[in-house]
């Protein structure tokens, strides 16, 4: 647990040191909660397809994110997770 509080506060102090695959790593209990909550809501999607999915938006969003933005990464990830979930586009808010 030690380790992902570091890299989560790497991640929020600007230091994006973490490949894609410790990223996926890192955040896959997020990814999967979000996940059970699609299902929950409604999403016909199986569960696995829907993990895979949300692993590209979390993808995305990390690629994406400019921490001096001043926003934490969770919340901004969150919307590019349940766009790929949902099968929107990223490129523009709906």
């Amino acid at each position: 647990m030690k380790e992902t509080k570091k890299s989560v506060l790497d991640i929020e102090s600007g230091v994006k040191n973490l490949t894609d695959e410790q990223v996926k790593q890192e955040f896959y209990p997020f990814v999967e909660s979000v996940a059970r909550r699609q299902l929950r809501t409604g999403n016909p999607t199986p569960m696995e397809e829907l993990l895979t999915l949300g692993e590209a938006g979390l993808i995305e969003a990390w690629h994406r994110y400019n921490p001096e933005s001043g926003c934490k990464f969770i919340p901004y990830a969150v919307w590019f997770i349940r766009q790929a979930m949902e099968g929107k586009p990223f490129n523009a808010k709906n």
